[in-house]
């Protein structure tokens, strides 16, 4: 499970030489590993079970939200809390090996853990204790997955890293890391969860087991299949009465959907093969103008039907993303928060979190992503943002 965990994105990241940490909630009876990718060879080198900081996750979000599933919901809960609980998780579950952290053994444990149920209401993720369980579970991982880099740093002084695991889908966290400086490069796929599983095995079989050269730049972002002319015209037929439909050129198309976005409607936007990973990446996604607050609530009571306190993230140009981010790598797959420039927070409001925050996808010079590109040009062009 952890080995095509780290095949996945040791494969994909165009490097020769890395550390691998891999670090989910469970598969094969380990939950974090440390491993090392040299050549065409993926090898785990450290089994830090019963280290488990996924568990921990599932756990707080089944006391939050009601399913051990909703750590985007955790995630996106912190910045409203204070890590007040944070010396009461690490009294009860972490440990050291050396120089790496344990977190001991979470599953076994459940509502009869003082800290969650007495503090925590799963009806009522608002309540102060809510958000501060959520803040303290952040900050417990902001502090773990550091010291898991700086331990693999350490051990094996490579060049790069590569992150995989349900975990590497936290993007603060995944910021951080990346800020310490700790290596030259950091590499996280769009789809470090189990959701990437099946290609980073076909990768390990193909590379380590079959010896074969390593891939450059394969395809692995937009994997679905191809829709037609005929399945879009079928689709439409179905929905006639629903749908008005009428077609046009790519320029076109462009104008007048960047029209529609400045002026504040919600545009569904359907091309190319779907996303692998669970960000929406320009080929299934749901745009808005980031320049209208109450945009945020429209999307997220009417749209998604979700809790009012959810981010969303921003698609940015490439060329642009040092003007709103401290940002000087391409982010291409929203697996990193970051901090919105002060300059621009009150420009793009809708993309901004609580404590200033965003999940940006940089969008620049990826082919499959040509027509959403020109998107975000017209619609820089219309509106200056």
């Amino acid at each position: 499970h952890h080995v095509g965990h780290m095949a996945y994105s040791y494969y994909l990241s165009g490097f020769d030489d890395a550390d691998i940490i891999a670090v989910d909630a469970y598969g094969n009876f380990t939950a974090t590993a440390i491993g090392v990718g040299e050549g065409r060879r993926v090898a785990a080198v450290r089994d830090l079970s019963p280290s488990n900081l996924g568990s921990l996750w599932c756990m707080v979000s089944r006391r939050l939200f009601g399913n051990m599933l909703d750590a985007g919901k955790t995630m996106g809960l912190a910045p409203y809390g204070e890590p007040r609980y944070l010396a009461s998780l690490k009294a009860r579950y972490l440990e050291w090996d050396g120089d790496f952290p344990i977190i001991n053994e979470p599953w076994r444990d459940n509502a009869r853990v003082p800290v969650l149920h007495e503090l925590v209401d799963p009806i009522d993720p608002l309540r102060p204790e809510a958000r501060d369980m959520a803040a303290s579970v952040q900050e417990l991982t902001n502090e773990t997955m550091l010291a898991y880099a700086t331990g693999a740093k350490r051990s094996s002084g490579k060049p790069n890293l590569c992150l995989s695991g349900g975990v590497a889908l936290n993007g603060i966290a995944n910021d951080l890391i990346v800020r310490a400086g700790l290596y030259e490069d950091v590499f996280i796929g769009p789809a470090p969860n189990d959701g990437g599983l099946s290609i980073g095995l076909a990768l390990y079989a193909l590379h380590h087991v079959r010896g074969e050269p390593l891939l450059r730049h394969p395809d692995h972002v937009f994997l679905s299949r191809q829709y037609g002319a005929e399945d879009l015209a079928g689709t439409l037929s179905r929905y006639s009465d629903k749908v008005e439909a009428r077609r046009v050129d790519a320029a076109r198309l462009v104008q007048e959907v960047a029209a529609d976005l400045a002026a504040g409607r919600i545009v569904a936007w359907f091309s190319g093969r779907a996303e692998s990973g669970p960000r929406a990446l320009g080929h299934r996604s749901i745009l808005c103008t980031p320049a209208v607050a109450e945009m945020k609530g429209v999307l997220n009571h009417r749209v998604k039907h979700r809790e009012g306190f959810r981010p969303f993230a921003p698609s940015i140009l490439d060329v642009a993303r040092r003007d709103y981010f401290d940002l000087e790598e391409a982010s291409p797959y929203m697996l990193r928060v970051m901090s919105v420039h002060g300059a621009h927070r009150s420009a793009i409001p809708a993309v901004v979190h609580v404590d200033g925050s965003s999940r940006p996808q940089t969008v620049g010079g990826d082919p499959s992503l040509t027509t959403y590109q020109s998107l975000i040009e017209e619609f820089r062009s219309q509106t200056g943002i």
